[in-house]
Formats: structure tokens, sequence, C-alpha cells
């Protein structure tokens, strides 16, 4: 008999063991989930769905509400991620029966549901649609390994979060906590700061895995020259027709390809509800 409900506190641990080895361990990485995803495993209102067969969690994902702000009022969003079964248990319904839950969380206590996934007719089956605006882009360099005195995030927090507020625009709220994510196959952070732009930057040896670039176009420039320097082989994640994308579509030469990771759930059907093709949630800020 499978029992699906949220996990209590006190037995995080052992649902964060399986997505830990599902994940990560298994993958032959380090590096815990919850050290890698603090803003999304740490905070309190975060939820962890399981699956028990008696005393046994079996299966498990994670559920994170966020705000949407938007004019003229904000909007509460829902995040889906890590979804996972046991391999001795899969084929038994059981990320169906985990889904269907938390998509009953979702319509009781949010506007729309997002998660990214490599499966979409899965998702889509359960009423999930697919929308991504996000654009991949790479860039191969004569550059070297990263110094070991880069500069890490935290040095630079105060000033790459207030960049990013003056922005504008609809966006995601973002916690402090959001600057430490560390998405695989990524091994540590960076951060560059030029004039009024900035880069978060996830690294492995000679490759940087470019989170977000945000700020004034006027930095851009500098940045590009950085990473360059720094690294052979550099991923850009951003958001397409975004000032950075724009930018380095136009003066640099990089491989782009089109994102079909996300899929929305809208529920509430509010006037003015955000239109899921315009909208992007940057990688500091997903599970």
């Amino acid at each position: 008999m499978v029992a699906i409900a949220a996990c209590p506190i006190q037995e995080r641990p052992r649902a964060l063991a399986l997505l830990d080895e599902e994940f990560v361990y298994s993958r032959g990485r380090s590096v815990s989930l919850a050290e890698r995803f603090p803003a999304a495993l740490s905070q309190s209102d975060t939820t962890l769905l399981v699956a028990r067969e008696g005393a046994d969690i079996v299966a498990a994902l994670v559920l994170r509400p966020f705000v949407w702000l938007a004019v003229p009022r904000p909007w509460r969003g829902a995040m889906i991620g890590m979804v996972c079964t046991g391999r001795a248990h899969r084929g038994k319904g059981l990320a169906s029966a985990l889904m269907t839950e938390a998509m009953r969380w979702i319509e009781a206590k949010a506007d729309f549901g997002v998660l990214w996934t490599t499966q979409p007719h899965f998702y889509g089956r359960l009423g999930w649609r697919q929308a991504d605006c996000g654009v991949l882009g790479r860039m191969r360099t004569a550059g070297s390994a990263p110094p070991m005195s880069a500069t890490e995030v935290e040095d630079l927090l105060p000033r790459i979060q207030a960049i990013r507020e003056a922005q504008g625009g609809e966006r995601t709220q973002r916690s402090p906590a959001c600057y430490r994510t560390l998405i695989p196959p990524g091994s540590s952070r960076e951060a560059i700061l030029e004039s009024d732009s900035y880069a978060v930057i996830g690294r492995l040896d000679a490759t940087a895995y470019v989170y977000e670039i945000g700020g004034h176009p006027g930095g851009f420039a500098a940045i590009e020259r950085a990473l360059t320097v720094r690294y052979r082989n550099i991923y850009l994640n951003l958001e397409g027709g975004s000032p950075a994308h724009r930018w380095f579509a136009a003066r640099t030469p990089v491989t782009w390809s089109e994102q079909s990771l996300a899929m929305w759930l809208p529920v509430s059907g509010g006037a003015g509800m955000p239109d899921p093709a315009r909208c992007y949630v940057p990688f500091l800020d997903r599970i």
C-alpha cells in the first residue's frame, strides 16, 4: 500500500538522501542537492512530497512556492522539481501519483505552476503546457582555466542584487540564497561585476555555465572579455530577446539553440495572468 503525503521535517534527511542518490551520486557527481539548491531545499515554505511503502520512502518531489513580480500585482507561482522514484519501485505509477497530489496543492494555493523537464509527453498528459523563451548559447575560446582568485558571488551580492532590482520588469522575487544555487555539473561559483552589469557563473575546470547576465549593456563587453580569458567552453543560459541575448548574438560568435524544457500549468485564470510564452525563470531561481 502506497501513501503520499508531505514529508515531516524529521524525515527530510531520508527524502533528500533518495534525491541525492538519484541526481548526484549515481551520476558520478558530488555536492549534495541541499548545498546546490539552498533556496529550494532550505526554506521552511518548501514542501517535499513523498510516497511511502510501509516505512520506506520510495519516491519524492520538491514543491516550492514563489512570487512572480508583475504590474499591477504580483502572482503566486509554484515550481515542481527533482521528481524521483527509487530504482526498485519504478513502473508503479508513483511519479504520476506524486504529480497529481502536487497539482492539487498548486490549484489550491497558487495561480500557476512551472517545471523543467526532458519528458514533455509525460507532463503533457497531466495537463501541463510547453512554453519556453530561454535560449542556450555555446562559445569556444582559447581561454585558460579559471584563476584560483575567482570572485565569489557572496562578495558582490549587495551590488548584484541592487542592479537586478533596478532593472524592474516582470521577474521572480529572489532571496539572497538563490545566488548560492549551483546547478550540475558546476562544482563552484563565480561572479563578474563590470560597471552596472554582472554575470553569475557555475564553473567546472575550464567550462563556464553562465546562469544569468544582467544590468546595463555597457558592461557586457567587459564581461565577455573576462569570460573568454578564463574559460575554453562557455554556455550562456539567457532569456530570448533579453538585452544580454541581443548583445551577444550581435557581436560574438555564439551557437544558439532555443530551449524547450519549461512547462506551465495555469490554474487561476485571472485577468492579466502572465503569459508563459513571455515568462522566463532564470537558472538561479529554479529547482
